[in-house]
C-alpha cells in the first residue's frame, strides 16, 4: 500500500515529494516506509560552455569533468547498454556521456555495485568528458505520474525509459538554446540494446536534436575500430543475464531466492543485524588478505586474514565454507567463532559445496593445479595456522564492500557445453565460471575476465569474457597481464601520451633548442656558481636528484638537495597532469619503462643532466661541524650540475682512488672532498635515525644481463651493495623528512604526507619461533627493541651463520605494514604520523617528481 503527497517551499524553488509505503516485516511486523525526495531547479547541465547554470562556474573551480560542447554527440546510454556492454563504455574511445540517475537507481536494485563503480570511475576521469546527471530529482527532468513518478498501467521499466527520453529531451532543448551554446551544437544520442527499447524512444514525444541508435548500429557507424570489442562482449554475454532490463526487481528478487541450495553457501547476514552486531562489538569489519594454508606438495585450503589495530589478535577464516565467497581485498564482516566452531575440520566443511552443487563444472580439476601452482610459486606469503597462538578463527557473515576488479585468467576448457572456468593467474583469487561458446579462439591465451556476482549455490563466481591479450608465453601478452593485473593500464598500447598531452609539451628540436625564461631566473635563487652533481645508476637517464656539499666558516657545512622542478611545466588541470595522476609511476620492467610524463620533460627538460642549466625546488640545509642543523632555506632554484655520476665512480673517489674512468681530472678532488664530507654527514644522520629505531631490512636489487641479438633476459643478478647507496638514501630521507614538517607547520590540516603504521604482534610469531630455534630472542615491542634484537642476531649471524641474517631481516620486512599517504586534516592526532621503519615522525614523498607523482603534489 502506497500513498503519494508533494508540497514546495514558500517560493517554490524547491520541491518535496513523499512517498509512503507499508510493508510486513518479519522482524518488526506491519512497517512504514518513508521515501523522500526534493526536487531542485538548480541542476547544472554540465556543459562546459554553458553560462546558463550558475553552478557550472563552481564546478569548473572545482575541477570536476565536464561535458565537452565542441563534440559531435552527447551520449545518453540507457539501462540495457551499461548494464551489459559497460566494458564497451570503459573504452577510452568512447567520450561525452550522460548517466542519468534514473539508470543508476536501476542498477542498484539490481545489487549491481560493480557497475555503478566502473560508472563512477568514467565520470571521475577528465579524459572522458562524461557525467552522472540527478534526473531523478531535476524538476524539469524527472518522470511525471503517480506514485513513484509512473503514469497508470505502466511498467517500472517503462517508466524508466520514459525518464531516459526525457532527459535526452531537455538536453537538445538546453543545448540548443544555451547562450553559449558553439554554432553547431551536439546532437543528443540515445543509446539502447533492445529493439523494444528503440521503437519506444522513437515512439515517444522527441526532440528534433535527439537521435536514437542500437548498439550495435552506433559501433557499426560511429566506431568501426571497437567492433571486434564489441562482438567479444556481446557473444561473452549471451544467455549470461547481465541486461537488467530483462527482468524486474520483484522478477529479479524471486530469482534470487529460488536458486538457493541447502548444500551452499550459508546466507550473508541482513543488514539490521551486521549493522546491531558491529556496534555491539560480536561483529569485526575489516579487509581481507587471501593466503594458502597446509603443507607444500598437498591441496591448501584457502585462507583469508584480517589484522586490527590496537594490539588485537588477527583474525583467521580458515576454508571455502567460512571464506563465504570472498575475494582478496573485499572489506568483510566477520563473526568471532567459539572454541568448540573453531575446533572443527575446514577441510570437511568443503563436502557442503562440492560437487553436489548443481550446474558447476571442473569442480574436481583443482586438486593437481593447486599442487602445482605451491610448487613453483615459493614467493607465496604463508598463511598463520590454525595452530599457532595470538590468532582468533571466524567466518565471514557479511561483505560490506566488493573489489572485483578485471583478472587477467586462462581457460579451463570443459569438455561439451559453453560453461567453462577461467582460471585466474593470481592464485589467491578463486576461478570464475564463464559463459563462452568460441573456447578455442582463447584456448592458448591470456584473457580478461570480469566478476558479475557469486551466488550462494555456486561453488565459483560467474563472469564473462571481456577482451583477450596475446598467447600463453608471449612476451607482450605477458607485460599486458602484468599491466592489468597491478591495475596500472589495461595494456601497453593505453601507455601511450595523447595527443593533447604532447600538444602541451615545450620545443626541445635540433633547430630550436630549449632554453631557461630570464623572467622566471630573475624569481628563484640561483645556485649555478654552487657545485651540484648526481649520482645515479648508469644508463639513468631521468634524473631526479642532485646534491650540494661544501664547507662554511667554523667548521660547518652547506648541505643541499635539488629536485627536478617538474611542476613548473605541469600545472593542475593540464591533460599531461591529468595522465601523469592516472598513472602515477613511472613503471620499470627488466627490458622497458613507462614514463609518468613524457619523454621530453623526464628525459630532457626536467633530467638533471649535467652542464645544463635547469629549473629546481631545493632544500639547504647549514650545518654546524656536529652536523645539527643551524637553519634551513626552501625554494625555487636554477642549477648546473657539474656532472652525472654513476654510484661505481661516486664510491671509487669515496675509496680515495684516483684517476677514475669518466670524471674530470681537473674536477675530481672537488668532487671526492665533496662526497666524503656528505658521506660523514650522513653517516652520523643514520646513526641518530638507527638509535631512535630505525630499521634496516632486507631489500635486494637484482640487475638484469640480456641476449645482445634476442633481448631476452639471460641473467639475474644481485647489485653489490656499495656504501654510497646508503649515503645518497640518506640524504633523500633528511631532505623528505624536512619538507613533510614544513608543510605540516604551514597547512596543518591538508599536508599530504607518509605513515608507517606499527605492525600488531601476531605478524612477528614466524620471526620469533625461527630465531628462538636458533637460540635467539626477539623483542618487538617496538622499533627500536627490533632493530636492537636484529642487531644482535647480525652480530652473531657474521661469526657464524651469515645466511641466519639475510633470513631474519627478510621475516622482518614480511612482518611489516605497507606505507600509505594521508591527509593530515584526516588523522588529529600526530602520533599516528609516524614513520615505524624509517622512525621519523614526520615524512612525505618529495625527492622523485619526475617517476612519482605524490611527489609532484
Amino acid at each position: 500500500m502506497t500513498q503519494s503527497q508533494v508540497a514546495s517551499d514558500e517560493n517554490g524553488a524547491m520541491m518535496r515529494s513523499e512517498s509512503v509505503g507499508f510493508r510486513r516485516n518479519k522482524r518488526q511486523g506491519m512497517a512504514m516506509s518513508v521515501v523522500e525526495r526534493y526536487m531542485r531547479h538548480d541542476i547544472p547541465c554540465a556543459l562546459s560552455t554553458c553560462t546558463q547554470c550558475a553552478q557550472n562556474q563552481e564546478l569548473r573551480q572545482r575541477g570536476v569533468p565536464l561535458l565537452d560542447a565542441q563534440a559531435a554527440r552527447i551520449v545518453v546510454p540507457d539501462a540495457s547498454a551499461v548494464s551489459r556492454y559497460i566494458e564497451l563504455l570503459e573504452t577510452s574511445e568512447l567520450n561525452n556521456l550522460v548517466f542519468c540517475q534514473t539508470v543508476l537507481d536501476a542498477l542498484d536494485r539490481r545489487n549491481r555495485t560493480r557497475t555503478i563503480r566502473n560508472v563512477r570511475k568514467i565520470t571521475a576521469d577528465p579524459r572522458r568528458s562524461s557525467v552522472v546527471f540527478a534526473n531523478e530529482v531535476f524538476a524539469e527532468t524527472q518522470p511525471s505520474g503517480g506514485s513513484a513518478g509512473r503514469l497508470p498501467g505502466e511498467s517500472a521499466a517503462e517508466r524508466d525509459l520514459r525518464a531516459v527520453l526525457r532527459t535526452a529531451n531537455w538536453y537538445a532543448r538546453h543545448v540548443y538554446g544555451s547562450n553559449a551554446s558553439p554554432s553547431t551544437p551536439p546532437r543528443v544520442l540515445i543509446l539502447t540494446v533492445k529493439d523494444s527499447h528503440a521503437e519506444m524512444y522513437t515512439a515517444g514525444q522527441r526532440e528534433s536534436g535527439v537521435d536514437v541508435l542500437r548498439l550495435d548500429d552506433f559501433v557499426a557507424q560511429l566506431c568501426p575500430q571497437l567492433q571486434e570489442h564489441f562482438n567479444e562482449i556481446k557473444g561473452a554475454t549471451e544467455g549470461a543475464d547481465m541486461d537488467i532490463t530483462d527482468k524486474s526487481p520483484l522478477e529479479y528478487a524471486q530469482a534470487r531466492i529460488k536458486a538457493k541450495s541447502e548444500n551452499g553457501y550459508p546466507d550473508y547476514w541482513a543488514l539490521c543485524d551486521v549493522e546491531d552486531g558491529l556496534r555491539t562489538g560480536k561483529l569485526i569489519q575489516g579487509k581481507i588478505r587471501i593466503v594458502r594454508a597446509g603443507p607444500a606438495g598437498t591441496k591448501r585450503q584457502p585462507q583469508g586474514i584480517i589484522e586490527r589495530a590496537g594490539g588485537l589478535p588477527s583474525v583467521v577464516i580458515s576454508g571455502r565454507l567460512a571464506l563465504n565467497r570472498v575475494c582478496p581485498g573485499d572489506t568483510v564482516v566477520v563473526r568471532i567463532l567459539t572454541d568448540s566452531e573453531a575446533s572443527g575440520d575446514p577441510a570437511e566443511a568443503e563436502a557442503a559445496i562440492g560437487d553436489d552443487v548443481e550446474g558447476e563444472v571442473g569442480s574436481d580439476a583443482e586438486d593437481e593445479e593447486d599442487i602445482a601452482v605451491d610448487q613453483i610459486d615459493a614467493g607465496e606469503e604463508a598463511a598463520a595456522t590454525n595452530e599457532e597462538p595470538g590468532h582468533v578463527r571466524g567466518a565471514v557473515v557479511y561483505v560490506a564492500e566488493r573489489k572485483w576488479r578485471p583478472f587477467v585468467a586462462t581457460l579451463q576448457v570443459d569438455e561439451g557445453g559453453s560453461k567453462h572456468l577461467a582460471v585466474p593467474v593470481d592464485a589467491s583469487v578463486p576461478k570464475i565460471r564463464i559463459h563462452y561458446m568460441d573456447t578455442a579462439a582463447i584456448a592458448d591465451r591470456y584473457f580478461v575476465v570480469a566478476v558479475d556476482g557469486w551466488a550462494a549455490d555456486s561453488q565459483y563466481p560467474h563472469g564473462h569474457f571481456v577482451r583477450a591479450l596475446g598467447k600463453i608465453g608471449d612476451l607482450d601478452a605477458k607485460i599486458d597481464t602484468i599491466l592489468v593485473e597491478r591495475q596500472i593500464a589495461v595494456s601497453q598500447a593505453a601507455l601511450v601520451f595523447s595527443e593533447a598531452s604532447l600538444r602541451e609539451m615545450p620545443v626541445d628540436s635540433a633547430a630550436d633548442p630549449w632554453t631557461l625564461c630570464p623572467g622566471e631566473i630573475e624569481k628563484r635563487r640561483d645556485l649555478r656558481d654552487t657545485l651540484v652533481f648526481s649520482i645515479d645508476p648508469q644508463g639513468s637517464q631521468d634524473i631526479d636528484d642532485a646534491i650540494s656539499m661544501r664547507t662554511t666558516g667554523g667548521g660547518g657545512f652547506e648541505l643541499g638537495v635539488h629536485i627536478a622542478d617538474v611542476t613548473q611545466f605541469i600545472v593542475p588541470g593540464m591533460a599531461t597532469d591529468t595522465e601523469a595522476q592516472a598513472r602515477g609511476t613511472t613503471v620499470y620492467l627488466a627490458d622497458r619503462r613507462f614514463n609518468m610524463i613524457p619523454e621530453i620533460l623526464s628525459e630532457r627538460i626536467c633530467s638533471l643532466r649535467g652542464n645544463e642549466d635547469r629549473f629546481a625546488v631545493s632544500v639547504v640545509w647549514t650545518l654546524d661541524k656536529g652536523y645539527n642543523v643551524e637553519s634551513v632555506w626552501f625554494g625555487r632554484t636554477v642549477i648546473r650540475s657539474a656532472c652525472e655520476m654513476y654510484y661505481e665512480q661516486a664510491q671509487d673517489l669515496l675509496d680515495g682512488k684516483t684517476g677514475v674512468a669518466g670524471i674530470d681530472p681537473t674536477k675530481e678532488d672537488v668532487f671526492r672532498q665533496s662526497i666524503v664530507d656528505l658521506a660523514k654527514a650522513m653517516r652520523v644522520l643514520r646513526e641518530r635515525r638507527r638509535q631512535n629505531g630505525a630499521l634496516e631490512l632486507a631489500s635486494t636489487e637484482v640487475k638484469f644481463e640480456f641476449h645482445k641479438q634476442t633481448k631476452a633476459v639471460a641473467e639475474v643478478r644481485p647489485k653489490k651493495s656499495l656504501e654510497i647507496h646508503r649515503v645518497i638514501e640518506e640524504a633523500m630521507v633528511f631532505a623528505n623528512a624536512a619538507v613533510a614538517r614544513r608543510i605540516h607547520q604551514h597547512i596543518p590540516s591538508a599536508a599530504l604526507l607518509r605513515r608507517h603504521r606499527s605492525p600488531t604482534k601476531d605478524r612477528f610469531e614466524r620471526l620469533i619461533k625461527a630465531a628462538g630455534s636458533k637460540g635467539f630472542s626477539v623483542d618487538c615491542s617496538s622499533n627500536a627493541a627490533l632493530a636492537e634484537s636484529l642487531r644482535k642476531v647480525a652480530q652473531a649471524a657474521n661469526q657464524s651463520d651469515p645466511d641466519l641474517l639475510f633470513l631474519a631481516k627478510s621475516m622482518a620486512t614480511l612482518a611489516m605494514q605497507e606505507a600509505d599517504y594521508f591527509a593530515t586534516g584526516d588523522c588529529g592526532d600526530p602520533a599516528e604520523f609516524v614513520h615505524y621503519g624509517l622512525a621519523l615522525d614526520y615524512y612525505t614523498h618529495f625527492t622523485s617528481p619526475i617517476r612519482r607523482y605524490a611527489d609532484i603534489v
